[in-house]
């Protein structure tokens, strides 16, 4: 690898590689896979300040008719980072990194590893919201058709995105990489599903309504939001332009009448007008004669964009749409690869070494393993089917197997875990289980549970995450073991790797327990060619 010191200049330069299919869009399920190819002609390469940029636009289907029109976002607090589903990293056409559900883990080291000031730099990489149910951008463009006031079409603004996929070994690396000696690189991933990564900007809490009296007919013809609402999720200063509501959103109302009767009624928003003191005017046909009983004083009012549904009518409750409604595309991908111009001494002496013992080189990487928690039975043990000789730790995250489309949530969920152990061959780490039962059985106090955080920042330290931050440690709940001690790693090969977990009661929910192992494979450099081990 290329060590220098302040003594010998090193000059460096940017160079585009575009994407194969140049100028092709990519979309999730239809043309989700997305190649990268770095020619040997880069010479050397600092992967780590390197970068791939491209662009995303979030478009509605044609499915979407007249109704569920929302704004939609990136959420997960990732931003576009999530539309990584799989990487595959190839050196000399032979796979290096294999990281499926890439994003499940990369959600665990933003969360874990990046403190606030690096979160915020991020997003303005990549649009990750710090607060995904309220984000505070909007690229959305609204357009009424001839069509009749009630169609409304959906155009998103595309925006140029910045990603470092610091989880691959080979793209942090922080030591120059002769691709000029191993050979092409590719870079190669695959889209997440849109329904997984997408979420509704929209999507907030109750919010106030000024006092109002249905008129004779029962129509309150028009909603006029409260002025400088301070509830959670919501917004002051309301405008017609730049609120959660969309057009096209179906609505759910709450009042109390004058006999204290809750009235619960749904409408689809058709025009939104702002007024003066930031109030916003909320208009539909569907407040019409009816809405309410006739002359009723209406106190207590609330208004409530639904997720996830489709008009009905103003007495039922509306009904759940389609998980295709909403996509997103990827265009003008390249990689912007930093590289290094080598002094002709280096280059000399990387020629003498290849061709005498070759070049060695290890990368530390991810594999992940999926297992299956059972939905209530309180005892399970976990297969993770890793055999690798160089494991350094397990980080598995147990994400709830039922999602709903365009909320989905990566975080992991204790749900009531008791306590869990590891299991290497015959032996158990720890001697004794890692107890939880200070945190899960007693939810009034939520006392901190002192063993899991120990494991916990023990793990991420060993393989390569870190613990800048631990705000998250309850809402994204990881299960951690470090392998192998003092920076070193250890050999599974004849011993395989379990999770012995037991739950507080039979009520746990089923999950899919994201297993990444950490471990370290070697590229060795050849005058015939490049081995990869491990």
């Amino acid at each position: 690898m290329l060590k220098v010191s302040n003594s010998i200049p090193i000059s460096n330069y940017s160079q585009i590689v575009i994407s194969d299919n140049a100028g092709a869009t990519f979309k999730p399920k239809t043309n989700s896979r997305v190649r990268i190819n770095l020619p040997s002609t880069l010479g050397m390469i600092d992967f780590h300040s390197s970068y791939i940029q491209l662009n995303t636009k979030t478009i509605a289907n044609a499915t979407q008719g007249t109704t569920n029109t929302y704004k939609m976002g990136w959420g997960n607090r990732q931003g576009v980072n999530q539309i990584i589903r799989d990487l595959i990293i190839r050196v000399d056409g032979r796979a290096l990194e294999t990281i499926t559900n890439y994003n499940v883990l990369d959600k665990a080291h933003r969360d874990y590893a990046n403190d606030l000031t690096l979160n915020n730099l991020d997003s303005t990489w990549s649009h990750a919201t710090l607060q995904p149910d309220n984000p505070s951008y909007s690229t959305t463009a609204w357009d009424t058709t001839t069509a009749g006031a009630a169609v409304f079409t959906y155009n998103n603004i595309s925006t140029k995105n910045q990603l470092q996929l610091d989880l691959s070994g080979l793209l942090s690396l922080k030591t120059g990489f002769p691709i000029v000696a191993a050979g092409n690189v590719e870079i190669e991933f695959i889209l997440e599903d849109a329904e997984n990564c997408l979420v509704p900007l929209h999507n907030m809490g109750a919010v106030d309504l000024a006092n109002q009296t249905a008129a004779a007919s029962g129509a309150l013809d028009t909603l006029t939001l409260a002025n400088n609402v301070e509830a959670a999720g919501a917004i002051e200063g309301f405008s017609n332009t730049d609120n959660p509501y969309a057009e096209g959103n179906v609505m759910k109302y709450v009042g109390t009448d004058g006999a204290d009767a809750v009235q619960t009624r749904y409408f689809r928003l058709i025009t939104q007008t702002s007024v003066a003191t930031n109030k916003l005017v909320l208009t539909s046909t569907d407040l019409g004669a009816g809405f309410l009983a006739a002359n009723a004083v209406m106190t207590k009012q609330t208004v409530t964009p639904m997720f996830n549904t489709t008009w009905v009518d103003k007495d039922t409750a509306p009904t759940a749409i389609t998980s295709s409604q909403w996509n997103y595309e990827v265009s003008n991908v390249e990689f912007v690869a930093r590289a290094i111009e080598m002094p002709p001494p280096y280059v000399s002496a990387l020629q003498k070494r290849i061709q005498g013992e070759g070049m060695v080189l290890d990368v530390p990487t991810y594999s992940m393993y999926l297992s299956n928690i059972q939905s209530n039975l309180i005892k399970q043990s976990l297969l993770v089917p890793c055999y690798g000789t160089r494991v350094k730790g397990v980080v598995s995250v147990p994400v709830n197997s039922v999602q709903t489309p365009y909320r989905f949530d990566r975080n992991g969920k204790v749900d009531g875990l008791r306590e869990y152990q590891a299991k290497i061959g015959s032996r158990v780490e720890p001697q004794r289980p890692v107890d939880l039962s200070n945190w899960t059985l007693d939810t009034t106090h939520q006392y901190h549970a002192q063993e899991h955080i120990q494991e916990l920042t023990k793990t991420l330290n060993a393989v390569g995450i870190g613990e800048r931050s631990l705000t998250r440690w309850r809402d994204n709940f990881l299960i951690t073991r470090r392998l192998g001690a003092m920076g070193g790693s250890e050999d599974l090969t004849e011993k395989g790797f379990r999770w012995e977990i037991q739950y507080n009661t039979n009520t746990n929910s089923a999950k899919n327990a994201y297993n990444f192992v950490s471990m370290v494979r070697r590229i060795q450099i050849l005058p015939t060619g490049v081995n990869i081990f491990g």
